[in-house]
């Protein structure tokens, strides 16, 4: 039987499969020792067990989103088309309605 080294996806310590360690909801694995302070700090868990904090990690909390991927989620919300915003965008700056 072998041991498993991992890394914490937010400390990088490696730690051994055989310890206590666990999962975020994002699937960030976990050493034991940030594990326990994301319970602490955002909440308990889905299991009474090691398994998976059920309110995020500090990787998935303290991500912040490029501005590509907010006009691409703004695109989406909007169901238009990159192009066809431009399009308007253009049109709305020629009419000066829009701020550049």
């Amino acid at each position: 039987m072998s041991i498993d080294w991992y890394s914490c996806n937010v400390c990088s310590q490696t730690f051994p499969d055989c310890g206590r360690y666990g999962y975020c909801i994002c699937q960030h694995m976990l050493c034991e020792w940030c594990y326990d302070e994301s319970v602490k700090t955002y909440g308990p868990l889905e299991t009474e067990d090691y398994g998976t904090v059920s309110n995020g990690c500090d990787v998935c909390k303290l991500v912040t989103p490029s501005d590509g991927d907010v006009l691409k989620y703004a695109l989406t919300l909007l169901g238009k088309p990159r192009k066809e915003l431009e399009d308007e965008m253009r049109a709305a700056l020629n009419e000066g309605k829009c701020h550049e």
